[in-house]
């Protein structure tokens, strides 16, 4: 059951900078080894490139959308293995930064007023009926981290970047970390609407 929101935004596609063609091979991520298609990013990046007159490989056209870890999609990237790919901040960002790649469609202009769900709160219903105190203080907490998230990001990237050092091993460069927490909307709303609709299929020169 979802209870709030947690982030808005984030996601786009990014192309390789090459001389203007049209690509053959996009990546999306693959969230793990068992689901190759079906996430967010590989509906959005299908979807698109199916209303913008490409046709799929499978399908008999020229497009290959490839599932690939993030890792392996920044590496690819850079070696030119792909020309683009439909992600995730910060991986958007790291293949901007890392990669010089660039930022062809940000994701938030197919939805009204540039939000959609990105990421939500969710707790089991049985949680829920047996645990409704706790459940509200966590509310409380979401709300209040949010809020000083949103008061001072540079300050927000810092601890985010230095818990990232502890459970990793390494920090991300700050420059990705700044570009990649400017581009997410923190935010208790689940943005309800989005999760029940389908984005605007065209991009700004569309229009």
């Amino acid at each position: 059951m979802i209870i709030a929101g947690c982030a808005s935004g984030g996601s786009g596609l990014v192309y390789a900078r090459m001389p203007a063609s049209r690509p053959r091979r996009i990546s999306t991520t693959r969230l793990s080894p068992r689901r190759n298609i079906g996430n967010t990013q590989d509906v959005a990046a299908r979807t698109w490139f199916r209303e913008h007159g490409y046709k799929f490989k499978e399908k008999g056209g020229s497009l290959t959308v490839l599932p690939l870890s993030n890792p392996d999609q920044l590496t690819m990237f850079r070696k030119k293995e792909i020309h683009g790919a439909w992600t995730v901040e910060p991986w958007v960002s790291r293949l901007e930064l890392e990669g010089d790649g660039e930022l062809f469609l940000d994701e938030k202009k197919l939805w009204p007023e540039g939000r959609y769900v990105t990421t939500h709160l969710v707790v089991r219903r049985e949680f829920l009926a047996g645990n409704p105190k706790l459940v509200k203080k966590l509310l409380e907490a979401l709300v209040e981290v949010t809020q000083q998230i949103n008061a001072d990001k540079p300050a927000a990237a810092r601890v985010l970047n230095e818990e990232l050092k502890k459970e990793t091993g390494k920090a991300m460069p700050d420059a990705v970390i700044a570009r990649a927490m400017e581009r997410v909307e923190f935010t208790w709303d689940p943005i309800a609407t989005s999760l029940r609709s389908q984005p605007r299929l065209h991009t700004k020169s569309d229009s």
